[in-house]
């Protein structure tokens, strides 16, 4: 009798024990998790505002796979929805890794690619959005091949912060992340706008990284105010296309805003204009020259490649100028009805010369 009361009391003193151990290891887990939740959703890293930043991805490897910008503003929505938890809103302006997959795809455009995602805006996991200023680190891995590596990009960041800090003080502006607003007008590209320069932007062309739409149309800026503002030759002979409203994104989003842009630009052209079209390919940019009078587009690419390497770029192209040839209701031969010219420009060291290929 006296055995099996003191079963009975051990068997007792066990259950209390699992009880307790249950509880603290419950205890332990809402404590993690309250702990990871105020983590992910502390965007103290991420200054008010827009900001320039870096675009990572944790599988299957730790990755910098694109450059764009971070849009932390209180109640901002992502195609008129909240955005999930612990994301914020990026506009996409460089990819680096052209088989990138988006963290998460976009319902509206069907885009799962980060490289048909340039000019556009997409959610991204904060831990992975790095302003450009902060040196990324990945957490522990058993993967050492993958430490390795990212002591090594780490490293280098570092040497070159510490060999551009001089050339930083020399850009800088009034205060961090200011912007500047420049109004391009109407003569530009076809309607009047507002492009928006940051410091960080002034960065990337001082430290030959990569550019943004906004720097290119500023430098379009440049050109046009420079050279052909009160030079009727040049201002007839030369025009603009805008990165804006014609991009890889659009292109594959909203293919019918852009060639009806483009009909329009073209429908405004006079005897032997040329359409200057920079064309951000989701890797780097590209040159076109459009001459839609003479059906000849001029195929300008820094490194070697072929413009039927860009179907979607160059269908709309094409399918642009036969519109304006039937708006214009121009007979061409039966030959060269369905044929559009297209002219690789051979790049000679980093002097490219159009005029010999006119």
């Amino acid at each position: 009798m006296e055995t099996l009361q003191a079963l009975q009391a051990q068997v007792l003193q066990l259950q209390k024990d699992n009880e307790r151990y249950r509880c603290m290891e419950k205890c332990s887990s809402q404590l993690k998790e309250t702990s990871e939740k105020a983590s992910i959703n502390c965007q103290n890293k991420f200054p008010e505002g827009i900001s320039s930043c870096q675009l990572y991805l944790s599988s299957p490897t730790y990755r910098l796979v694109g450059k764009g910008k971070v849009h932390n503003t209180s109640g901002d929505l992502l195609h008129h929805r909240p955005l999930p938890d612990g994301h914020l809103k990026v506009s996409v302006d460089v990819v680096l890794d052209k088989d990138a997959l988006l963290p998460i795809p976009d319902i509206v455009s069907e885009t799962t690619l980060l490289r048909d995602a340039i000019g556009s805006f997409v959610a991204w996991p904060l831990d992975l959005i790095f302003i450009d200023d902060e040196t990324p680190t990945k957490p522990a891995s058993k993967d050492k091949g993958i430490l390795r590596h990212n002591e090594s990009v780490a490293s280098q960041k570092e040497v070159f912060a510490q060999g551009s800090q001089q050339l930083s003080q020399k850009i800088d502006m009034a205060t961090a992340g200011a912007i500047r607003l420049l109004d391009m007008e109407e003569d530009i590209f076809g309607y009047s706008c507002t492009e928006t320069i940051g410091k960080e932007d002034l960065e990337h062309i001082f430290r030959h990284q990569e550019l943004g739409v906004g720097v290119i149309h500023t430098y379009i800026r440049f050109l046009y105010d420079n050279f052909m503002r009160g030079n009727d030759q040049l201002s007839n002979r030369f025009r603009f296309v805008s990165s804006s409203l014609v991009n890889k994104a659009l292109i594959c989003r909203e293919p019918d805003s852009c060639r009806e842009y483009l009909v329009k630009r073209f429908m405004a052209s006079s005897t032997n204009n040329l359409y200057l079209w920079p064309y951000n390919s989701g890797c780097h940019w590209l040159l076109l020259a459009i001459d839609p009078l003479k059906e000849v587009v001029y195929f300008l690419n820094s490194i070697d490649g072929e413009w039927t390497n860009y179907p979607d770029m160059k269908q709309l192209v094409d399918t642009s100028i036969k519109v304006f040839r039937s708006q214009r209701q121009a007979r061409v031969p039966r030959t060269k009805s369905s044929n559009i010219t297209w002219i690789k420009v051979v790049l000679y060291s980093a002097t490219v010369s159009i005029a010999d290929t006119l």
